[in-house]
């Protein structure tokens, strides 16, 4: 099995998703793409929450400031619409304008590598 392969079959089994492969290698794709620009790896609060959102449990995340919450929500959605070829819509809602700007002005050049849309 090519290293790649083995990459995605650890990804999937770390994840529990058994045998969802093509779910596993967008998720490969998605981390590398987000994580990339801030993060060279999952923060811990990214840890605890992309399965359990993946595997579509209802999260409530509480860390610190610049923990990477923000990335911990849209990985995994990003890997759903990417993986389901999804046409979907998702709505993502912060408190304040100036919040939803520095988050669009950190993870818009992620989501534009990806090819999804996103408005303000």
């Amino acid at each position: 099995m090519p290293p790649e392969d083995d990459f995605e079959r650890l990804i999937a089994e770390s994840l529990g998703l058994g045998d969802r492969a093509a779910e596993a290698r967008y998720l490969a794709i998605v981390e590398r793409v987000f994580l990339s620009q801030h993060y060279q790896q999952r923060t811990d609060a990214q840890s605890a929450a992309i399965p359990a959102v993946l595997r579509g449990n209802d999260v409530l995340l509480v860390a610190p400031t610049a923990s990477g919450k923000t990335e911990a929500a849209l990985i995994p959605i990003a890997t759903k619409f990417l993986a389901e070829k999804s046409e979907g819509l998702c709505v993502y809602v912060a408190p304040t304008r100036a919040l939803l700007n520095d988050i669009v002005a950190r993870v818009g050049p992620s989501l534009e590598r990806l090819h999804l849309m996103y408005a303000v």
